[in-house]
């Protein structure tokens, strides 16, 4: 079992070599005293118990310098295994010379030298032979055994690794062989596509996909496959948008990574589908958005939470007068006078600004710093979910001078 182990601990490699070394001690003296001799035999008690003492500290440092080693996950190398080996058999034969040394025998008087027994020894050789190569099988399945139950573990943990980020993936993801028969699909694929697990493995993958369009993958997985087996690069992550069936017949704008896999001998293809509804929708509401901007009548202006010009759209680059790039981050009140005594100023920035911070929005004129002309403005204060200022939407149309003198009072507040 410790041979099985990656990593021993300090108590560990003792425990091992006090187990070890006196299994190896008790071998050799349990066969020392199975010999039939016609004398006495007994140990020095000195040189017996430096013969388990040196085992012991050998087959330790054999220990130590298979596992001690091979700190930081890093595979103990050829010649660290070699060593290993020779100090586990300099184990074996110190105990056995050692206690040779302390073996003592004595002729017993009266005894006769014991003659040996007639036998076959044919038969001996072999039953030695047959009792050494059945030990030796035991060894080798116990340790292929324990090998194979240990990677065993290593691949059950990998897979169950495997099955929880899969099931986890935010993104859908569709395995298939390469007549496209569908072979895995996670619950993310579930909750864009609407299709149960059930009733789509085991099926064709064109299923998930418009009629018109249904014929598509067959035929590009056929070309890979006569493009691959002529020497071209396996597949790795080839992009493209396309639409996907949903189970209520509404179709899916998706973009789908296909990569190319091989998992023992047999080729799959893992698609992993991002569902981009959301981000169409918002494409279109940008789209009809930069519209309205640039071709509204009124000026527009769009400023950040410090007040600063992020862009201008045409309308209000002809009422300024002003380029576009040159508006571009500048403090939005610079383009207008700030005298509150004047009849074409309704009031001093500090105050509109504190309006727009209290109620969100204002209105009233402000009359331009280069030429005079009145604008009459709206200005909308926009706040993100947690209710912080994200930025400003300034609305501008020009307000001809003559009816502008009329206006009483000058300012007007809503």
């Amino acid at each position: 079992m410790l041979l099985a182990k990656s990593r021993l601990h300090n108590i560990e490699l003792v425990l091992g070599g006090i187990i070890i070394g006196t299994g190896i001690a008790a071998m050799h003296y349990c066969g020392i005293s199975a010999m039939r001799m016609h004398v006495a035999v007994h140990y020095g008690p000195g040189r017996l118990a430096l013969s388990v003492v040196i085992g012991m500290a050998l087959v330790m440092l054999a220990l130590w310098i298979r596992f001690g080693l091979s700190k930081g996950g890093k595979p103990l190398s050829s010649n660290g295994k070699i060593l290993a080996t020779l100090i586990m058999g300099c184990a074996i034969a110190g105990i056995h010379y050692t206690a040779m040394l302390a073996l003592r025998v004595h002729e017993m008087p009266g005894m006769e030298p014991h003659s040996a027994e007639t036998g076959n020894p044919l038969t001996l050789a072999l039953i030695i032979a047959l009792v050494t190569l059945a030990v030796g099988g035991l060894i080798v399945q116990t340790n292929a055994h324990l090998h194979y139950r240990s990677r065993w573990q290593i691949e059950d943990v990998n897979a169950a690794h495997l099955r929880a980020l899969v099931h986890m993936a935010a993104d859908g993801i569709i395995c298939i062989d390469p007549l496209g028969k569908v072979l895995e699909y996670n619950p993310a694929a579930e909750h864009i596509l609407g299709w149960m697990p059930a009733e789509v493995i085991g099926r064709n993958v064109k299923m998930l996909m418009p009629g018109a369009l249904a014929g598509q993958p067959h035929e590009y997985l056929k070309k890979h496959a006569l493009d691959h087996s002529q020497g071209a690069t396996p597949l790795h992550n080839k992009a493209w948008e396309v639409l996907g069936q949903h189970k209520n017949g509404t179709l899916v704008p998706l973009r789908l990574a296909l990569s190319q896999a091989d998992a023992r001998g047999r080729r799959m293809y893992v698609g992993i589908l991002t569902d981009l509804s959301s981000q169409k929708k918002t494409e279109s509401q940008l789209r009809s958005a930069t519209t309205v901007f640039e071709h509204s009548f009124e000026g527009v202006v769009l400023l950040d939470a410090n007040r600063r010009v992020v862009d201008i759209n045409p309308a209000y680059e002809r009422m300024r007068g002003l380029p576009r790039k040159t508006a571009r981050n500048k403090e939005f009140s610079d383009f207008y006078r700030d005298t509150a005594d004047e009849i074409d100023t309704c009031a001093k920035f500090s105050e509109v600004w504190s309006e727009i911070g209290r109620s969100g929005h204002w209105k009233g004129y402000w009359q331009l710093l280069h030429n005079g002309l009145s604008h009459h403005l709206s200005i909308t204060a926009v706040r993100d979910g947690q209710q912080r200022l994200h930025h400003y939407i300034v609305i501008c149309y020009e307000e001809l001078q003559q009816e502008r003198l009329v206006l009483q009072p000058c300012s007007r507040h809503e």
